[in-house]
């Protein structure tokens, strides 16, 4: 996979200055008049222009010559907004919420908005379950799971104070596929709590806008003398941090890596800069996704694959039966995608779990985090890795995984177990240890910079895992 995503820029903005220009017709003893129209006389001649009032812009009758001189008449004030409710939806012990908001019917800006609500705590009552008692919530159901220590890698301790879970400065709920291993990761960093901080602020304006039924508009900017399109669906506020260009850009580049379910994302960060510092950080979506009706087909067919995939798993009760199944429903529904050069494709679907759900195709980005996204919903502790992959003489970007079995960590890419003109679902690296991968994938490390940093990762054993594929049907 060649790097389409993560590419950063910023764009420098100064206090507004305020400048006076000269008008071609102004009557300066008619010098202006000649020196701006070639020494001929000029008579003004002005086309009206009705302009209709809008909820925000008054209207009028608009006279224009084509010097640029204008005036305006019969002035009409703005309507305003027409307000109606846009309904929420309750947090439950299991899923979030919204709060109600409210939007102009007219133009469709929302002049109160919608708020994310957390997800509630569940309440645990201690029941007699098959025999055995278990902590169970009263409401949705679900038992409660023990916590293991971790600190830094993953690696298990008895200590409390080294565990980021417990001790991180934000408390974040993983949903729908995603992973917070590198949100914990940044509790081991310099400016830990401004990173986590940023990072909160991503979680909730994505999961809040995940919810949203609304189209995002584009906005322009100019920079360098390029201009930059896009579409915000927030702005955080960076003055509040004191974090760096690089600061900024690593807390983005974990974000965008291990939130496969915001599919919607843009692959380009860029941030605003007042006075030599880092101000605004417009939070985008990829073009493609802008409408709410395209984002709503492809939430339907990734919800269609998890609910097949989910169908694949039922009686099965180890985590390597479900690893191995995973990867294999993912291979087999799925082919590399190229353009009609042969290049790898840059389209958006390509590098999501959309082109896994909906075309069928996609690059190792979509291989890598729809893997992440199916093991995350059915229990298999799982997460992205971005990097390089060397096949032979030839090196490229590449994204592959980790997952943990039974408190190790092994390799997973199933974009090289399903190569192209295979007759088979290979199992190379489908539960790789250390040695299988070392000469083959070379991750990002948190030493990395930008396009380049990723957190810590954890140990791989030593050992392959051991795989039983007796109830694999594509074998």
């Amino acid at each position: 996979m060649k790097r389409r995503f993560l590419s950063f820029v910023s764009i420098m903005a100064a206090a507004a200055v305020s400048c006076a220009g000269l008008t071609a017709c102004v009557d300066l003893g008619g010098f202006l008049d000649n020196f701006f129209n070639g020494g001929k006389d000029h008579t003004h001649e002005y086309v009206k222009t009705v302009v209709q009032p809008t909820c925000t812009e008054e209207g009028c009758n608009l006279f224009e010559c084509s010097c640029g001189d204008s005036y305006k008449s019969n002035i009409i004030p703005a309507v305003g907004h027409n307000e109606i409710t846009v309904g929420g939806k309750a947090a439950t012990c299991s899923e979030s919420g919204l709060s109600e908001g409210k939007k102009c019917s007219v133009c469709g800006e929302f002049t109160v908005k919608q708020q994310y609500i957390p997800a509630l705590e569940h309440s645990y009552i201690l029941q007699t379950v098959d025999g055995e008692q278990k902590e169970v919530c009263g409401v949705c159901g679900a038992e409660k799971v023990l916590h293991v220590h971790k600190k830094r890698g993953a690696v298990v301790t008895q200590n409390k104070s080294e565990c980021a879970e417990c001790n991180s400065y934000y408390k974040i709920s993983a949903e729908n596929g995603n992973s917070l291993y590198g949100f914990y990761d940044f509790y081991y960093t310099e400016n830990a709590k401004e990173k986590q901080s940023l990072y909160y602020d991503m979680y909730n304006a994505c999961r809040t806008f995940g919810l949203s039924r609304e189209d995002v508009a584009v906005k322009t900017e100019t920079s360098g003398g390029n201009v930059i399109v896009f579409y915000p669906l927030a702005e955080i506020d960076l003055s509040k941090y004191s974090l760096s260009a690089d600061d900024i850009y690593a807390v983005w580049k974990v974000f965008y890596v291990e939130t496969p379910a915001y599919y919607w994302l843009d692959n380009t960060c860029f941030f605003y800069t007042l006075n030599g510092k880092p101000s605004r950080l417009p939070l985008c979506i990829d073009k493609d996704y802008a409408h709410y009706e395209v984002r709503l087909e492809c939430d339907n067919e990734i919800a269609a694959m998890a609910e097949e995939c989910s169908r694949l798993l039922y009686g099965y009760t180890s985590d390597t039966e479900k690893a191995v199944a995973i990867h294999d429903f993912i291979a087999e529904r799925t082919q590399y995608a190229y353009t009609s050069g042969g290049e790898a494709s840059s389209e958006a679907w390509a590098h999501n779990i959309v082109g896994t759900a909906q075309k069928g195709k996609g690059v190792c980005e979509a291989y890598a985090k729809s893997y992440q996204y199916l093991c995350t919903l059915n229990g298999v502790a799982c997460i992205t890795v971005s990097g390089t992959g060397y096949n032979g003489s030839s090196s490229e970007g590449h994204a592959w995984n980790y997952i943990e079995i039974g408190g190790a960590w092994y390799a997973v890419d199933v974009t090289w177990d399903d190569p192209a003109g295979a007759s088979r679902i290979l199992y190379d690296y489908m539960g790789a240890c250390k040695r299988d991968i070392a000469a083959s994938h070379r991750a990002d490390t948190p030493a990395g910079s930008g396009v380049d940093y990723l957190y810590q990762l954890p140990e791989l054993n030593a050992t392959k895992l051991q795989l039983n594929l007796t109830r694999n049907s594509y074998v």
